[in-house]
């Protein structure tokens, strides 16, 4: 997520003019199905950038989706987005394997996967609203470097792997949220929209798995880009484990189920191995 020094950049005008291009070519000659979303900038204390950059992508998206106001702008066929039940979310290295996506939405739409939600306490309390892929590293960035060869494992996919289990999935069906994986859009607003502190919130996918009730399919399989280098790797984990101790407070939360405390407790005792 860039971050700028002024609401309107440079350049902003002929960007969105020949994205918006695009998209409306793609529509003419593939009959439709192709959108553009753009939001603007605000500023956030530090800098102006997307409100709650990636949370509140997500949020404004799941309210276009539900029918509600939202900040984004679309270019494409905004009716035909009428009943859309489901958001994948990606991150710019995110490599999808063939028929992955697939099989995510055959998972959401399993009635055993239907989210059911307590409006008392705002969670999901049966099904899941949240499916996320085992996740792999990318083959190329796994050899990029002498650094990435020693730590990021073999990279590329491994098909044998889906035989491996998750432990809390497994034994307490609770998988979490890794940040990569398919939201149902309506218990997302529901639940998660409006719930935490605008700012505050690094690491906002652990909370979205714990009041999503987020699922874990270990036969689908994603792949991620690993650092080339310590100070890429270093920064990296160092805002994971902000992101940690951010959520701390949550681990109080007599509204999340007790398995999802403790898998936020759990983060917070990892952090600290290391310096122990």
């Amino acid at each position: 997520m860039l971050a700028f020094a002024e609401a309107l950049a440079e350049g902003d005008g002929a960007v969105l003019y020949a994205a918006r291009a695009a998209v409306e070519r793609l529509n003419r000659e593939y009959g439709g199905g192709f959108y553009l979303f753009t939001r603007p900038r605000v500023f956030d204390g530090e800098s102006w950038t997307g409100r709650e950059r990636k949370r509140g992508a997500i949020t404004e998206l799941a309210r276009l989706l539900c029918g509600m106001d939202s900040e984004l702008e679309t270019t494409g066929e905004r009716a035909a987005l009428s009943g859309t039940r489901y958001i994948l979310t990606l991150d710019s290295d995110t490599r999808v394997y063939p028929g992955a996506i697939q099989e995510l939405i055959g998972a959401m739409l399993h009635p055993l996967c239907k989210p059911r939600v307590d409006e008392k306490r705002g969670v999901v309390t049966a099904g899941h609203a949240v499916i996320h892929p085992r996740m792999g590293t990318e083959l190329y960035s796994a050899n990029s470097t002498d650094f990435a060869l020693i730590f990021a494992g073999a990279g590329g996919s491994d098909p044998y792997g889906g035989v491996c289990g998750e432990l809390y999935m497994d034994a307490f069906d609770s998988g979490g949220f890794a940040g990569k994986g398919i939201i149902d859009a309506r218990a997302f607003i529901r639940c998660a929209a409006s719930r935490f502190p605008a700012g505050r919130v690094l690491s906002h996918d652990a909370l979205e798995g714990a009041c999503l009730r987020g699922a874990f399919m270990g036969d689908v399989e994603f792949s991620d880009a690993f650092p080339s280098r310590p100070l890429a790797y270093y920064k990296r984990l160092h805002r994971w484990i902000r992101g940690d101790w951010q959520n701390a407070r949550w681990v109080f939360c007599r509204d999340f189920a007790p398995i999802d405390r403790w898998r936020l407790f759990g983060s917070l005792r990892r952090s600290l191995i290391a310096p122990m």
